[in-house]
């Protein structure tokens, strides 16, 4: 089933590619994915966290893998205005933040069931590395004078998070190796993924296609970190 999964996640996004060129060559606009394209994707990899813990229902690291792509699902649609919030992104932010716990949990429970501890040298290290980047990325690329200061707070906070999740999943890998280092990978698109975001979102700073560029590094971030606990 996992096969699958990911074959129409793949269909989907080079459909959706297809289909957000050809619509931005006709308007004359960025290239997007459609929105029931990156919604279907979304569900999709929800649905394979689903089957990967269902298949081992005793994982209680691959339970939390699920609910934390059902996290980020929720956090999909709120960020798509699907659920209603009176700031998407505010609301896109908690979700996901919710979610990138969950995360956490999944990592410290696959080192628990080695008997190792999340709190190692790994972590140590990629956490300083994380939190230089995006405390730098953060004064550089995303605070705004301009915008409220709940955004540019909110912001900071919710990177520093993102980078919390990134230097968990790395210090996973650390110890564990093989293909949980896909966690690692994943967790470092994530951080590149919400800071196109937070740039173009918060900061103002566009980038060409940032719509496009967001989802392809957002859905690789995912598939990295759900699939690497089939492999």
């Amino acid at each position: 089933m996992m096969g699958w999964l990911w074959a129409v996640q793949v269909i989907l996004f080079a459909a959706g590619t297809g289909l957000g060129m050809s619509d931005a060559r006709r308007k004359s606009t960025e290239v997007r994915l459609p929105l029931w394209v990156r919604m279907l994707i979304s569900l999709t990899l929800t649905a394979a966290a689903f089957a990967l813990w269902r298949d081992d229902p005793a994982s209680s690291s691959k339970e939390w893998i699920f609910w934390g792509m059902a996290w980020s699902f929720i956090g999909d649609l709120s960020m798509a205005g699907i659920i209603p919030w009176r700031h998407p992104m505010i609301g896109g932010m908690l979700t996901f933040a919710v979610a990138h716990v969950f995360y956490i949990a999944a990592f410290a429970a696959a080192l628990h069931h080695e008997g190792l501890d999340l709190m190692n040298a790994g972590l140590a290290v990629v956490a300083v590395f994380y939190g230089l980047v995006l405390i730098a990325a953060w004064l550089l690329l995303i605070r705004n004078p301009d915008a409220p200061r709940l955004f540019n707070i909110g912001s900071l906070v919710y990177g520093l998070w993102i980078g919390a999740m990134a230097s968990a999943a790395a210090a996973m890998a650390w110890s564990l190796g093989g293909a949980l280092w896909l966690t690692a990978v994943g967790g470092l698109l994530f951080v590149v993924s919400d800071t196109i975001i937070g740039a173009a979102a918060i900061g103002g700073r566009l980038l060409r296609h940032q719509g496009y560029w967001v989802w392809l590094t957002y859905v690789a971030a995912q598939m990295c970190i759900v699939y690497a606990f089939t492999l």
